[in-house]
């Protein structure tokens, strides 16, 4: 009886227990977990959304029964974090949304000044099965983001200072990207690439070829020609922070920060930035600053990630074609709310778009993206190449493992922050003599009478999702104004 190679059956066994692996990632996808919750929150049940949200935190825990952190975080546990605590926030649940992101900041923030940003076992692994198996460690975007949304929870709870070091640690990470970004991504190419080489795979063959390049360019062109805004700032992100400057009395630093978003606008909106310019300008040089009302609306959702299936080609003589994964930025629909009002029995002021999350997301993704497509061609070719070793040492039964071990491990890595606006809108106006305001948005949808504090600073916080979702609104004081 003719024995087949024991270094065949070693790949088979390998390959076995890759692909039990591979499927178990495949079934799992975190898109498909999210789906009950993200019903939910596009329903604008918050609440609802929070207890189903609350069991896969469970499960992707980031923490142990102790409240301490873990040495080694599950692989998914960051992205199921950062979308639990935006729903938690959105639910008004502040106390929770804080240790939630506190945990997320724990995981993440050695990045920000030492820490590797991938490492070379999970690249080889991923190689063989899919970009699943790599362990989520946030975007530039999530990472700026992060702390954005953490401040929000802190002046929820009336603590400006804590909301200040947020802040502080949001345009950290945005120096960060600056920085480290297009090092990080160029070397984590190179690595990929290098890695290929050594399986026999030349990727740039298969980058050079001119159908391929088409059918990418079919594909990602559109959203290549998206811009985001100047050294990877977020204007919200920015402006927060101007808001915080001014209500604490820093009004010379909040004058230079509301200039900084002026810059980043386009007209119209920069004309309104340029008004706080003004008005924190006049604090600074000893005029009485007015007690000043912030109105911002989250509305929709930005980009998530949806699965492209292309036919790459290898130029491997015994594999000349494979079947790829490859993940797509999804814009989704304009929401309800494209624009709103403020009035009081003085004035009405209309709204202008601070930030365009969907052209900050697809800014993000863009950089990132030389290194998501080297990635998966070369994961693509190194299951190729080992299926076809399966063929040739184990015959149909190798087809067969093969064919299922190609199927199983051929998914994009669509793990994303989902519950991040599409677009943030926002106006200012001075507090009313009444203390009451109303705010009409563009669905038709008012929200009021507002009972404003009499408050140096007070911020109104709406998120909308989608038309015939209840909006959450948040409203909180800033700093006493005595």
């Amino acid at each position: 009886m003719k024995r087949k190679p024991v270094g065949v059956l070693n790949i088979a066994t390998r390959l076995v227990t890759m692909l039990v692996s591979a499927m178990t990632v495949a079934g799992c996808g975190y898109d498909s977990k999210m789906k009950s919750t993200m019903m939910e929150f596009d329903q604008g049940k918050f609440s609802a959304a929070a207890l189903q949200v609350a069991p896969l935190m469970a499960e992707y825990s980031l923490q142990d029964s102790d409240g301490n952190g873990k040495a080694d975080a599950p692989i998914n546990g960051v992205v199921f974090y950062l979308d639990g605590g935006t729903i938690q926030q959105a639910a008004a649940q502040y106390s929770a949304s804080v240790a939630t992101y506190e945990s997320v900041w724990n995981e993440i923030s050695p990045y920000l000044d030492e820490k590797a940003e991938t490492k070379v076992t999970e690249e080889v692994a991923a190689a063989l099965t899919n970009q699943t198996i790599r362990t989520y460690r946030g975007t530039g975007v999530d990472r700026i983001m992060l702390n954005t949304y953490q401040s929000l929870n802190y002046f929820a709870l009336g603590q400006p200072e804590k909301a200040a070091v947020e802040l502080r640690r949001a345009q950290n990470w945005q120096a960060d990207f600056v920085e480290k970004n297009k090092a990080n991504i160029e070397k984590e190419t190179k690595a990929f690439q290098d890695s290929g080489k050594k399986n026999g795979y030349d990727a740039s063959k298969s980058l050079d070829d001119p159908g391929f390049q088409a059918v990418l360019n079919a594909n990602y062109g559109t959203l290549r020609e998206m811009r985001g805004y100047s050294n990877y700032e977020i204007p919200y992100s920015t402006y927060l922070r101007a808001v915080n400057r001014f209500a604490t009395g820093q009004y010379e630093q909040a004058r230079t920060t509301f200039k900084r978003v002026a810059e980043m606008l386009p007209a119209p909106a920069n004309a309104d930035a340029f008004k706080d310019v003004d008005m924190a300008g006049n604090a600074a040089h000893g005029g009485a600053p007015p007690q000043s009302v912030f109105v911002f609306v989250e509305a929709g959702r930005a980009p998530s990630l949806k699965e492209l299936r292309l036919d790459i080609p290898l130029f491997i003589a015994q594999v000349p074609y494979v079947g790829a994964a490859f993940p797509l930025l999804e814009m989704h629909n304009e929401p309800s709310v494209t624009s709103f009002t403020v009035t009081t029995d003085e004035a009405v002021a209309n709204a202008a778009l601070l930030t365009d999350m969907d052209a900050v997301v697809a800014q993000d993704f863009n950089q990132r993206l030389p290194a998501i497509i080297m990635a998966t061609l070369v994961s693509s070719a190194s299951k190729a190449a080992a299926t076809y070793g399966l063929q040739q040492g184990m015959g149909n039964w190798g087809s067969i493992i093969g064919a299922v071990y190609q199927v199983a491990a051929n998914s994009a890595d669509l793990r994303c922050w989902m519950t991040l606006p599409k677009r943030v809108l926002w106006c200012r106006v001075t507090r009313p003599a009444s203390g009451v305001l109303s705010i009409t948005m563009s669905d038709g949808k008012t929200i009021g009478p507002v009972q404003i504090p009499a408050a140096a600073v007070t911020v109104i916080r709406v998120r909308s999702v989608n038309a015939g979702s209840d909006p959450a609104v948040m409203t909180f004081p800033i700093a006493n104004s005595g």
